[in-house]
């Protein structure tokens, strides 16, 4: 069980977690030839050693992620389409795709980004977003497998569960 510190609250809302072990990229810069391992690949008494984080390549390496889960999941819903590079939703929930119904926004959390689905406000559209609710957190989870080996989501406050590729929470 993993600590999720990002939540929603809209009633067609969910969140999904990368676990930064699977997005941050250590080296260990007096051994070059190494080369670089993601966190989850690390002992610990790896970390204890001359290993650091690349924050460089981490940042590029989740960007690459986010890039192509986004291109990705525009291919298979033409109606979600990227936001502004700097769109935020709240203080701390940034916009990287949206719909006439939904935005997709990324959060940073304690252990893990989160990648939450959030619905639109306005009466008009719940019964739409009711009906592609169980869809689109099923394409975000299955397309994030694609880029990350592993994808989590919330089970309770500050915990999480393993989702599985075709199965699991939706």
């Amino acid at each position: 069980m993993r600590r999720g510190n990002a939540y929603v609250t809209g009633q067609y809302e969910g969140v999904y977690f990368i676990a930064y072990e699977d997005l941050h990229i250590y080296r260990n810069f007096k051994k070059l030839e190494l080369g670089p391992r993601f966190l989850r690949e690390m002992s610990v008494d790896e970390l204890m050693g001359d290993w650091e984080c690349d924050k460089f390549l981490s940042e590029e390496n989740t960007k690459t992620v986010l890039d192509s889960f986004m291109k990705a999941f525009t291919q298979k819903f033409h109606s979600f389409y990227r936001a502004e590079p700097n769109e935020w939703l709240t203080q701390t929930k940034r916009i990287i795709l949206k719909s006439g119904l939904f935005y997709i926004c990324v959060e940073d959390g304690e252990w893990g980004l989160a990648v939450e689905l959030i619905q639109k406000k306005g009466e008009s559209i719940s019964g739409f977003q009711k009906h592609r609710f169980k869809d689109y957190m099923s394409a975000i989870k299955n397309t994030l497998y694609d880029f990350v080996p592993y994808v989590y989501y919330r089970t309770s406050a500050w915990a999480s569960a393993l989702a599985t590729r075709g199965g699991g929470m939706y």
